[in-house]
């Protein structure tokens, strides 16, 4: 699906279910007040009432596209036009984000300098270059993961850019990788957020998919960096397969794969473990050149293929 299609799709699916929750709002008691009193039934015995009152729209897409909203959030959004055509008006701004005017946000994000160092800067810097003897090595390798999760924080408050944080909050979720788990992820992880998920957030599924099966983070969080010919390590693959892109409720468990329905078509209606196998295999090789052995592939902290290692 182009980029495009997938903002028109976001802008539909924002409008419809808005659509929907006001909708469901119909059948409310309209005279009762917004305000609560100490006499206000707790929401529990509110909705045991069946008398919950729905929030405005602007409330509902402050709360569900955005984290939350500023003084003079709800006043912009009631001015963008007529009612019914306030949410479509917000959503392409959104989606259009690059038009957003973000410099108080920017210059609150100025002391993280990780942010928008090159890879292989981050992995000598804070890693390689720093002395074992260093007795503070691994807190210099933490800095970028630091600046990552503050610089979070930092746009979900004052960024206008709300969807895009939401949605980039969101891939991370998808494509999970814990920066704790590995020494050789922390220095590195400002880049796997800045040029992969933040970069591709909007952008098309094949290439962000890409970009993280390819990015040392994801190779070393799932052990893909270390998977070979004579040692296949099928975490990533199974990840792949059963979180990334179909789902687990598609896995089939144990049987061929040309016993599954569909197969004969070039159509299976799911996967089994021999494909998650099959795609261990291929993946083989992916590696990371992060001079750990005598490969010659230098020390970048880059994504590498390594013929060798290839099944």
């Amino acid at each position: 699906m182009t980029a495009v299609d997938r903002r028109t799709a976001l802008k539909v699916a924002g409008v419809t279910a808005a659509t929907a929750l006001l909708a469901g709002s119909a059948n409310e008691v309209q005279a009762e007040p917004r305000g609560f009193s100490a006499n206000t039934p707790t929401l529990l015995q509110r909705r045991s009432l069946g008398k919950t009152p729905v929030p405005p729209l602007e409330v509902l897409t402050y709360t569900r596209l955005a984290f939350g909203h500023r003084p003079g959030d709800l006043e912009a959004f009631r001015a963008l036009g007529k009612p019914q055509d306030r949410l479509r008006i917000w959503l392409e701004a959104q989606l259009s984000f690059e038009g957003i005017d973000d410099a108080d946000c920017d210059r609150r994000l100025k002391p993280f300098d990780s942010l928008s160092k090159p890879l292989e800067q981050l992995w000598r810097e804070y890693w390689r270059d720093v002395p074992d003897s260093n007795n503070k090595k691994y807190e210099i390798a933490a800095i970028p993961t630091q600046q990552a999760r503050a610089a979070t924080l930092t746009r979900m408050i004052w960024s206008k850019r709300q969807l895009l944080e939401v949605i980039v909050d969101f891939w991370h979720n998808h494509f999970n990788v814990h920066p704790d788990r590995d020494d050789n992820i922390r220095p590195i992880f400002a880049h796997w957020d800045a040029q992969v998920i933040r970069k591709h957030a909007f952008g098309n599924f094949k290439t962000l998919l890409t970009a993280t099966a390819t990015h040392p983070a994801m190779l070393y969080y799932l052990d893909n960096a270390s998977s070979n010919r004579g040692g296949p390590n099928e975490n990533y693959a199974r990840e792949l397969f059963e979180l990334h892109t179909l789902g687990a409720e598609h896995y089939l468990g144990v049987k061929r794969q040309r016993d599954v329905s569909g197969y004969s078509d070039g159509k299976p209606i799911g996967y089994v473990d021999d494909d998650v196998y099959e795609a261990t295999r291929c993946l083989t090789g992916w590696r990371v050149a992060d001079d750990s052995d005598t490969a010659g592939l230098g020390d970048t902290g880059r994504f590498a293929f390594y013929l060798p290692w290839h099944d």
